[in-house]
């Protein structure tokens, strides 16, 4: 089964960088090595009592690719809820191949015994240290290529949903770029994040 991708447009410094968005079975934050958190992680931080930078700090978690921690929380509604915090290597290194992997990755967790995620959110932060490298039509086209690959092959359940948050001018080009039909690979080779 396909997972179904929602675009939201709810990042916004003024509403908390959509932290009335964080209701999803997986939070999927990402840390660029060597730099702090930034404002729109800092503002889920704070939603979540500062766990995520204490862990951080107690886990000498610099963010190198590949690198990830994980936090779990009982939701509002008592249900456990997770974030994982994901290095993604030097900002230089971040480019189409290493945020393939990232969503694959954050796709493997979804999937892990102890997480089991039906809904995943992956906030994309605007003044993000990529953005020279990617733009933020190619995140969306490889979202969806990987989502199609990986539902082809049967490795996404139980995967239900997947919310991309974001700034609500990024909304429309994040949506174009999943409107891409054809895979972004002649072969699929799913890169790992490392």
């Amino acid at each position: 089964m396909k997972p179904v991708i929602k675009v939201i447009g709810g990042i916004s410094p003024k509403h908390e960088h959509g932290v009335e968005y964080d209701q999803a079975d997986l939070l999927i934050l990402t840390k660029v090595y060597g730099q702090d958190l930034g404002g729109g992680p800092q503002s889920f931080d704070l939603h979540h009592g500062g766990a995520i930078s204490k862990a951080i700090a107690e886990q000498n978690f610099h963010g190198a690719a590949g690198e990830h921690l994980i936090l779990s929380f009982a939701g509002q509604d008592g249900a456990r809820r997770y974030v994982a915090v994901v290095g993604l290597g030097k900002p230089e290194e971040v480019g189409k191949r290493r945020v393939c992997a990232l969503f694959n990755y954050a796709f493997d967790l979804a999937r892990l015994p102890e997480i089991q995620a039906k809904s995943l959110i992956f906030p994309i932060f605007p003044y993000r240290s990529t953005g020279a490298v990617l733009n933020l039509r190619a995140t969306g086209a490889i979202l969806r290529c990987l989502v199609a690959e990986r539902a082809e092959r049967g490795t996404l359940a139980p995967l239900e949903e997947i919310r991309v948050l974001c700034a609500p001018q990024a909304r429309a080009h994040i949506e174009s770029g999943m409107a891409v039909e054809h895979s972004l690979c002649s072969q699929c080779r799913i890169p790992k994040l490392r």
